[in-house]
């Protein structure tokens, strides 16, 4: 999966495991085998279906960047209102919204799990 910066936000439609389903553990979005550019700034927030904010995560970098481009699992916990979210469907649409950062964004793989 990759989405362009010039988009600025990016849908995901995702199955919740039956594990997140109850409400009892701690839900996380995990993005496999994302791609980042060393020393680059990035924000990346989860949004529910009503915009309201489920989760944030951010690389610390500069807004030049350029650095060498490496990939890791990139692993972003959900706030209660999303754990309350996932506890009650089988099936979400979360957009992941880029609020800094200069570079197309590109995983492999995107879904939800106990964190």
């Amino acid at each position: 999966m990759h989405a362009l910066l010039a988009l600025a936000a990016i849908t995901l439609r995702l199955a919740v495991p039956p594990g997140l389903r109850g409400g009892e553990s701690a839900p996380v979005l995990k993005l496999e085998g994302f791609e980042f550019v060393a020393g680059e700034r990035l924000r990346l927030e989860i949004l529910g279906p009503h915009r309201e904010v489920l989760g944030v995560s951010s690389l610390v970098g500069s807004a030049n960047g350029g650095g060498e481009v490496g990939t890791m699992d990139l692993v972003i916990p959900l706030n209660e209102r999303g754990r309350k979210l996932l506890a009650k469907n089988e099936e979400v649409t979360l957009t992941l919204r880029v609020r800094r950062g200069r570079h197309r964004l590109k995983w492999k793989r995107a879904y939800l799990t106990a964190g």
